[in-house]
């Protein structure tokens, strides 16, 4: 899903390719986003199941109370 667009017209074309596969593989998609690949703004919920994130919160919180261990996007954030 790369692409260089050496004109407008390039990069309107790259941009409606991205979105049609994107949009072609949504069914096979579990909708979240690897932590890793989050983006400025976007919290841990994008990246795991509710019920993921509580134990990962309940364990940040049992073996890091002090907060020694952190990462750009904090779980408990």
């Amino acid at each position: 899903m790369l692409g260089v667009p050496d004109s407008p017209p390039t990069a309107a074309d790259i941009i409606e390719r991205q979105t049609s596969v994107s949009r072609a593989l949504t069914p096979y998609t579990s909708g979240r986003k690897p932590f890793d690949f989050l983006g400025h703004g976007e919290s841990a919920a994008a990246a795991f199941p509710g019920d993921t994130l509580a134990r990962l919160r309940d364990l940040k919180r049992s073996r890091d109370p002090q907060g020694v261990f952190r990462s750009n996007y904090p779980v408990l954030g």
